[in-house]
């Protein structure tokens, strides 16, 4: 686990405990990108939860999309405009230079109301709890974004909506034990009975 990292596990021992009453922002440090994989166990929130993340490209192939930036609250108009905040995008700017060794400019970073790439829901029909994730080197190519739900999200994931001007037209599902995949049209409503509350992984693409 990074320094400075707010789980939400610890988030919920708070809310627990009657301190934690306002929103908790999870920002990763700007000198530690990480990918998007291990992040929260499975421990179902005490309180709705609603999350977003920016993402870069995986640093190799096969490997997940890097997680640049999280913000989550209790309310989804919090998150919503978390995300614009000068706060956010600053450190989304420090973090992609750092990921890219120092040679992204401020300039580079695509402007967030443009990449959304998807929104990843609780329950199908896009109900319940989600998480929002941006995309920080831009819309969707033909190799797109990787995500590795953590352990809660792979067991509750059962539909995705795909963001505006994201160009996410596909999504590459994979169950958990990895025995299964398919590639879907964005957007799903409902992940069908092999992939819903069953996904290991998915990759976000253009094609």
């Amino acid at each position: 686990m990074f320094k400075k990292w707010v789980t939400a596990a610890a988030v919920t021992a708070l809310l627990l405990t009657g301190i934690g009453t306002q929103a908790q922002a999870q920002v990763s440090p700007a000198a530690e990108p990480r990918a998007a994989t291990t992040v929260d166990k499975a421990v179902a929130p005490s309180t709705p939860r609603y999350c977003v993340s920016v993402i870069g490209k995986a640093t190799s192939p096969g490997q997940a999309s890097v997680e640049e930036y999280r913000y989550c609250s209790s309310s989804p108009f919090d998150s919503a405009a978390q995300i614009r905040t000068v706060g956010a995008q600053t450190q989304i700017r420090k973090t992609r230079s750092a990921r890219l060794g120092g040679a992204a400019p401020d300039s580079t970073v695509v402007p967030l109301s443009s990449t959304h790439l998807f929104r990843a829901y609780e329950h199908e029909k896009y109900q319940g709890q989600w998480w929002d994730y941006y995309g920080s080197d831009g819309p969707c190519d033909q190799y797109g974004y990787r995500w590795n739900p953590d352990d809660w999200w792979q067991h509750h994931l059962s539909s995705l909506e795909k963001g505006y001007y994201s160009n996410c037209s596909k999504v590459e599902l994979h169950t958990i034990d990895h025995k299964k995949w398919r590639v879907f049209d964005m957007s799903l409503d409902n992940l069908t009975p092999d992939y819903n509350d069953n996904v290991g992984y998915l990759q976000v693409y253009n094609g």
